[in-house]
């Protein structure tokens, strides 16, 4: 389902559209006309079918997403196009240089290496926000397990933006925890790590410029409450990890409750 479209260049919302005119696609510039009904949402759609078009395959949820993005972050764009490099951003908060690309259905490594990659060479982070119905289950896609070296982030069916402390080994999620809900309005450059610091935040400071409020990065930093984390990831590297699964979960339950605590 298609909010946007173009008329001539300028942005226009499907509840601002009108019948019976052709609007253009945003992304591949093929004809668009509108569609809505007393029991269907107003939305645009393809004269022609354009397979290619990601705008042509976005769903009702991933639309809701960009929107609920768009409301949070003041100054936001949603469907930015960068002609320079024939991207079209989820959601551009252009005055901070923040892309954030919701990925609600499977994406193949090498599309999730472009496009951070096309990104960054216009100087833009780009911020990954994963639905947890498609990811962030035992086994991790390879676009998964790249994009774990961007900041990355899940939301819920709730539509809660979240991280948490997790154990990954390859493909494999060996462990996570409960949810940390995400203010992605509040973000702060990444700090460096040293030798008493979890191996999770010398991963993110290695590879991540940034971090947001409430994540797991931000919650640490600020507790300073790094030696339970340390003592599970040294339990899981051992050979035969899965023996101590209910002692990491009942360690990994009182690290909650003390963030909870300083939180609130």
């Amino acid at each position: 389902m298609q909010l946007y479209a173009l008329e001539e260049e300028r942005p226009i919302l499907a509840h601002e559209a009108k019948k019976q005119k052709n609007y253009r696609c945003p992304e591949c510039l093929s004809p668009l006309r509108l569609r809505e009904g007393p029991r269907r949402q107003a939305h645009f759609y393809h004269l022609k079918t354009q397979t290619l078009c990601r705008q042509h395959h976005k769903s009702l949820v991933h639309l809701r997403l960009q929107l609920l993005l768009n409301r949070r972050l003041a100054g936001s764009r949603i469907e930015r196009p960068f002609r320079q490099i024939g991207r079209i951003a989820d959601v551009s908060w252009d005055s901070e240089k923040i892309i954030f690309e919701i990925q609600c259905s499977p994406i193949s490594l090498k599309e999730a290496k472009e496009r951070c990659s096309d990104y960054k060479r216009l100087g833009l982070n780009v911020v990954w926000i994963l639905h947890d119905r498609q990811f962030n289950k035992k086994t991790l896609s390879e676009a998964e397990a790249f994009l774990r070296t961007q900041p990355c982030y899940f939301v819920s069916n709730q539509e809660i933006f979240y991280d948490q402390f997790d154990i990954v080994q390859g493909v494999r999620r060996l462990f996570k925890g409960p949810p940390l809900p995400l203010d992605l309005r509040l973000y702060f450059p990444q700090k460096s790590t040293g030798a008493h610091h979890p191996k999770i935040l010398h991963f993110r400071s290695k590879n991540h410029s940034l971090y947001f409020q409430g994540d797991l990065s931000d919650n640490l930093f600020r507790t300073q409450d790094f030696a339970l984390l340390k003592r599970l990831e040294k339990r899981y590297v051992a050979s035969h990890p899965l023996p101590w699964l209910a002692a990491i979960k009942k360690v990994y339950g009182s690290l909650l409750r003390i963030l909870l605590d300083l939180n609130g």
